[in-house]
């Protein structure tokens, strides 16, 4: 296999992981009165969210044209 190939694999399932794991953490309590109180979601969630979209488009563009010139 083609490392780049790999490592956009990789990258989007961490990227994945992340958006899961910050929408889910965005519907716990303290996030909920956060939200309520200052209009948004806390630093840490909204940077997880953030970084995980980031890496799961950079992977997906890795596996996109790793696949591509691989044919």
């Amino acid at each position: 296999m083609n490392l780049k190939l790999i490592l956009g694999v990789v990258l989007l399932a961490v990227g994945i992981g992340l958006i899961v794991m910050s929408s889910s953490s965005m519907d716990t309590f303290g996030e909920k009165v956060s939200k309520e109180f200052s209009g948004n979601y806390s630093d840490a969630t909204m940077r997880n969210l953030i970084i995980g979209i980031a890496l799961a488009a950079g992977g997906a563009g890795l596996v996109i044209f790793g696949i591509k010139r691989r044919k």
